[in-house]
Parts: structure tokens; C-alpha cells; sequence
């Protein structure tokens, strides 16, 4: 790709982090708004629909913009495997979100970066670098911080061993969702990666497809309350992980899993903004934490 070939290598990684941190923070508005018209499957269905149309013009791209240029086996592997790590911690996200407080399930999992830090420096040989480390754990405790700003009065939580597994491998297979990912652009361009990321998002689309039949989960919603948000969460989901994979050519795994790991800060200011949300000590104590953390990491970019 030329164009991107053309710009200053930090200019375009900096630029690749904001886009990601923006997109990804949209698509946390647009899609709770999508929920709040149909279920959880039923949303991630309708989003993985936009996956085939993703499909025809990353390979449209391909074409025009690397000639001769298609995905190759190591990208398609890896993708593969990118692509059903985070499919089925989705689900099992999900899952965990029905049993519990879906604000306790977002904080918790929210650790992932820390998590791909240590697993990074085994896989891909990168340096554990301490700053980063507590970067993201600020960014983790305003998360939580601001999670639990949602509850009311005192709730108990209903924590079972089974809500704890779910949780655990959820985060887990997030935190190695960057591995592969980083391993899939060692074969290939940020281009080709998500070409194969949006093939294997449509494979996923037919199994849940499937599902749903069998669970007798259809006709899908026509209103235009899901599928205005579903539509822009779709964009903004698409357009952030292609942003997301530009930058991850550039930088470490454990830089970019964890400077966009702070995409929760646009979401919940967005949040006020768009969904009116109320304000209170504990989010402004959240954002401020997610800020000290972002800031810090960013200030790790070049090791």
C-alpha cells in the first residue's frame, strides 16, 4: 500500500491508535444501543452480517492496492485461529454477562492487556517493560472504578465457579487474541490480515447462523432500532480493526493490546454525551485513572 508506505512510521502508528481508540469507542455506544432492541446472539449476528460485504472490498483492495498479493497460508492460519479465539470468548462474554452484573464481567475481562503482556514476551520474544504494566493497570482500575459507578445500592454479587471460569478463559483468550494477530502480520501486510480476519468472521456467521435456526432464534428483528446501531457499530468495528492492525504492524503486540485497550475512556465520555448518562465521583475518578494509564503507555511506544 503506497499511500500508507508514504507517511512517517510514528505519524501512521499514532494515527492508527487514535482511529482504533475512536471506532472501538463508538462501537461500545452503538452497540448497547442495539441491544436494547433485540439479544445479545441476535445483535452479534446482525453484526457479523456486514462481515460479507467487509469480505468483497478487502479483496476489492487487495487487488487494486497490492497486486498479486493474496492470502497466504501462515496469514490464514493465524487469522483462523485470531478469529475463533475471539469469537468464542464473545460468546462466552456473553454468557458471563447474563449470569452476573454486566458492569463486573466488563471491568474484570477489561485486564486482558496485563495478561498479553507476560504471554507476549514467551510467543513473540518482546520486553516486559514495567511502565507499561502499570499503564495498564491504571487503566484497569478505572475501569472498574467506573463500572461499578453504574451499581445501585448494595448488590451482591453472584459469583459461581462457573461464572468464575468463563470469566477467566474469556480474558484469557482475549489476551491472546493480539498474539495471533501479530503473528498473522509477520506473513503478511495489515491488508491481507484483515482480509482474512473479515473470511474467517463470515465462517463464524454461518455457525451462528446455524444456531440460531436450530434454536429457533429467527425472523431477525426488521426495526430500524437495531439496525441503525447495528449498521454504525458494524462500520466503526470494521474500520477500527483495520486501524488496529496498521498499528500493530509498527509497534509490539503489548504497546498497541494496551494503549487501545483504553478505548473504555471515549466510550464513557461518548456515553455522556450521547446517552446522557449521570455523572459522578467515581467515573470522574475512572477517566482520570484511564487517562494517567493511556499516557503512560504511550510514553512506552518505542521500547
Amino acid at each position: 500500500m503506497e499511500f500508507l508506505a508514504s507517511i512517517d512510521n510514528t505519524l501512521l502508528l499514532n494515527i492508527a491508535v487514535v482511529a482504533t481508540l475512536i471506532c472501538w469507542g463508538a462501537w461500545g455506544i452503538t452497540d448497547k444501543l442495539a441491544l436494547d432492541a433485540a439479544p445479545p446472539l441476535m445483535v452479534m449476528f446482525c453484526l457479523n452480517l456486514f462481515a460479507v460485504p467487509a469480505l468483497v472490498l478487502a479483496f476489492g483492495a487487495l487487488f487494486v492496492l497490492e497486486p498479486g498479493q493474496w492470502i497466504n497460508q501462515p496469514v490464514l492460519f493465524w487469522t483462523g485461529v485470531a478469529g475463533v479465539a475471539y469469537f468464542i470468548a464473545m460468546i462466552l462474554y456473553l454468557v458471563a454477562m447474563g449470569m452476573t452484573d454486566a458492569s463486573f464481567v466488563l471491568g474484570i475481562t477489561s485486564g486482558y492487556p496485563i495478561i498479553l503482556q507476560f504471554i507476549s514476551t514467551v510467543f513473540l520474544k518482546e520486553p516486559l517493560v514495567l511502565a507499561r504494566l502499570l499503564g495498564s493497570a491504571l487503566v484497569l482500575a478505572g475501569i472498574l472504578s467506573i463500572s461499578w459507578s453504574a451499581k445501585t445500592g448494595a448488590e451482591k454479587l453472584k459469583l459461581s465457579p462457573l461464572l468464575i471460569l468463563l470469566i477467566v478463559v474469556t480474558t484469557l483468550l482475549w489476551g491472546i487474541w493480539g498474539i495471533f494477530d501479530k503473528k498473522a502480520l509477520e506473513a503478511g501486510s495489515p491488508l491481507m490480515a484483515f482480509a482474512g480476519k473479515c473470511l474467517w468472521d463470515v465462517l463464524c456467521l454461518l455457525a451462528l447462523w446455524v444456531y440460531l435456526i436450530f434454536a429457533r432464534k429467527f425472523p431477525v428483528p426488521r426495526t430500524a432500532g437495531l439496525w441503525v446501531p447495528v449498521s454504525v457499530s458494524a462500520v466503526c468495528l470494521y474500520l477500527g480493526a483495520f486501524a488496529y492492525l496498521v498499528g500493530l504492524q509498527l509497534a509490539t503486540a503489548s504497546y498497541i493490546v494496551s494503549i487501545t485497550g483504553c478505548y473504555p475512556l471515549v466510550m464513557y465520555l461518548l456515553a455522556l454525551v450521547v446517552l446522557k448518562e449521570r455523572f459522578n465521583g467515581l467515573r470522574l475518578l475512572g477517566i482520570i485513572l484511564i487517562t494517567l494509564g493511556g499516557i503512560v503507555t504511550h510514553t512506552t511506544q518505542m521500547l
